[in-house]
């Protein structure tokens, strides 16, 4: 959050570090192809190793870019192991995996909408900071979307490689949890929670009633069930089995 969080600047030591470009970048910038979808992140990664045009780097907090932390997962996917055809071939998705879980926990604050009782414009940093919620908020939605997409063109591809396109024992089960304050039932709760402020410290009122939502939205998500509900059995055998420690 700009203002909250200073940016963090760290010198380029591209070069003389040992990192080397991924593959695939090189893969990509060799023949570059605007039907391609991972040209504009090559770019951007080759970018910063050019020490000399870009000797320091200047971080800001990544929820500006990606405050529900999804984006870099579907990039990791989508474009860094996706060929020009638009085929996945990420070892995650060619691998053993049995089931996979992903819990989002979206806590995005809630515009004040008390600011519709005054007659009068509010100051330059309460409009501001609406104005930046609300489009973050937007922006927390579009992730979502893009997210849930690729979420089924990923379990696709893992069926065209384990099963040849048709349901089979090998395909992975996906199970996508939402974790968000705005699902919370109770308006009263929900209203509290949304318009606490980003702060470096809460009270531990505050502190309470946000895990004990946690707990309640985990509990209530029929997809968080539907998970334990496959795991549990086999966690049982796996204790069950388990020689006993004297």
């Amino acid at each position: 959050m700009p203002g909250i969080f200073s940016a963090i600047t760290i010198a380029n030591y591209a070069g003389s570090c040992g990192y080397e470009v991924p593959s695939w970048v090189r893969d990509v910038l060799k023949a570059p192809s605007r039907a391609d979808g991972r040209l504009y992140l090559a770019r951007k990664i080759a970018a910063y190793a050019d020490r000399e045009k870009r000797p320091y780097i200047h971080l800001l907090d990544g929820g500006l870019a990606d405050n529900l932390g999804l984006r870099a997962l579907i990039d990791r996917v989508k474009l860094h192991h996706r060929t020009p055809d638009g085929s996945v071939r990420h070892v995650l998705l060619n691998s053993g995996l049995k089931k996979i879980l992903v819990v989002i926990v979206n806590a995005a604050a809630a515009p004040d909408t008390r600011l519709n009782l005054l007659d009068y414009p509010p100051s330059i940093a309460t409009t501001v900071d609406i104005a930046t919620t609300v489009q973050v908020n937007r922006y927390n939605n579009e992730t979502l979307r893009v997210f849930r997409e690729n979420l089924e063109e990923w379990q696709q591809s893992i069926r065209l490689l384990r099963c040849g396109g048709e349901h089979c024992d090998e395909e992975p089960e996906f199970f996508l949890v939402d974790a968000s304050l705005m699902r919370i039932d109770d308006q009263a709760e929900r209203n509290y929670l949304q318009t606490l402020p980003t702060s470096f410290s809460l009270d531990d009122q505050a502190i309470d009633r946000l895990i004990a939502a946690g707990r309640l939205l985990l509990q209530e998500s029929s997809e968080m069930q539907r998970f334990l509900s496959g795991v549990r059995p086999a966690a049982m055998a796996a204790q069950e089995s388990a020689p006993a420690v004297r």
